[in-house]
């Protein structure tokens, strides 16, 4: 069993423990947060509410360590020649810790106890502010510092006065401003403003590459619309012939635009001879993207041209196939075949073509073969 002796030399080297922690803790990077800049809100409060701890600490370890020096003093190194009084005195008698709280007598190993457990929360919480003030902090730089470059770029493109970039310029500073004088609060508008800053860079960096790609970028709209022109060609002569040929449905027209597109390519020249980046960039997207509708929309002009007068043509075959069959088999001559037929060879010669009314009178033509050669066939 330890003696009175070696209990009290561990107390005194607990005190001088919990004094080292403390100095540590004192200069700890989250403690002294608010010294670097004032903070307000929730981080004033949460910073004042551990600073209250700490003093509290710093109240008990001078207390404790008055009640060590004052004894400890009179206590020799060799236990034989210790007097057992002080030695008693160190251990048992209690220490007065006086605080706003009020004043509390503690035995000596009781207080440092307390004090050691202290310390014990306070370093992590310490730590878990520095860290979540340094996340803010380092979130802060780097959105001015991405500001800042998104300012320099702009300039090269005369996009300084841009009404999106001047609007995030006035939401940017404030937000940030707030976020640092109080950091541990959230700070919900920091995620749109990085959002937003964001496309702005996107922006920039689209610029950036449009000064580099647009030679080969007009050449492949040139060739764009070359390739258009001819599809357009194409398709107006299968829907002139559909609107020569069906009358009903009616086939939908084509109105080119091939030519038009190509006298918008000249603007984006001079656009560009300006270096009126900014102005440039939804031009040549707006007319790649009108040079795809067009194509998209004159090959379903032709698909649906062509489907009509493929059905006009598969219908005309149907029809001769009947005659022969009616022919063959000898019935072609009787009245309701013959009504039949004269029927549907008007409608499928007409110009324009009366597709349904066509494929009516095809099926009634088909149907008298069928019936008739039925009929004759009973006698």
């Amino acid at each position: 069993m330890t003696g009175p002796h070696e209990r009290a030399r561990e107390l005194v080297r607990r005190c001088e423990r919990i004094a080292v922690d403390l100095y540590a803790l004192n200069d700890h990077p989250g403690l002294r947060w608010a010294d670097r800049r004032p903070v307000t809100g929730h981080t004033a409060e949460t910073l004042a509410g551990v600073r209250r701890r700490v003093d509290s600490a710093w109240i008990g370890f001078d207390a404790l360590r008055r009640h060590c020096d004052t004894t400890w003093n009179t206590v020799t190194a060799d236990p034989q020649e210790t007097d057992p009084e002080p030695v008693a005195a160190l251990l048992d008698d209690p220490v007065r810790v006086e605080a706003a709280a009020g004043t509390r007598d503690l035995p000596p190993a009781d207080l440092a106890t307390e004090l050691e457990d202290a310390v014990r929360e306070l370093v992590p919480e310490c730590d878990r502010i520095d860290l979540r003030c340094g996340r803010v902090a380092d979130r802060i730089d780097r959105l001015t510092s991405d500001m800042a470059a998104v300012e320099e770029r702009a300039g090269r493109y005369d996009l300084t006065n841009d009404p999106d970039l001047a609007a995030l310029r006035s939401s940017l500073r404030p937000a940030l401003d707030a976020a640092l004088e109080d950091p541990l609060a959230p700070h919900p508008e920091l995620d749109p403003l990085a959002e937003r800053l964001a496309r702005v860079t996107a922006t920039l960096s689209e610029l950036d590459e449009l000064r580099t790609t647009l030679p080969d970028r007009l050449r492949h709209i040139r060739d764009a619309v070359d390739a258009l022109t001819e599809a357009e060609r194409r398709a107006l002569e299968t829907c002139t012939l559909a609107v020569a040929k069906i009358g009903n449905p009616a086939p939908r027209r084509l109105r080119p635009v091939a030519a038009e597109l190509a006298g918008r390519v000249p603007d984006t020249e001079r656009l560009a001879a300006e270096h009126r980046w900014h102005e440039l960039r939804p031009r040549l997207h707006r007319i790649e993207t009108e040079i795809s509708e067009a194509h998209a929309r004159s090959r379903a002009r032709e698909v649906a041209a062509r489907a009509l007068l493929d059905r006009r043509a598969e219908l005309r075959g149907r029809f001769a196939a009947y005659a022969r069959k009616g022919a063959r088999i000898g019935v072609i001559e009787t009245e309701p075949v013959a009504e039949a037929m004269q029927q549907a060879r008007a409608l499928l010669q007409s110009t324009p073509c009366d597709l349904p009314a066509a494929t009516r009178a095809l099926n009634r033509f088909q149907q008298a073969v069928t019936a008739t050669a039925a009929k004759e066939g009973t006698r």
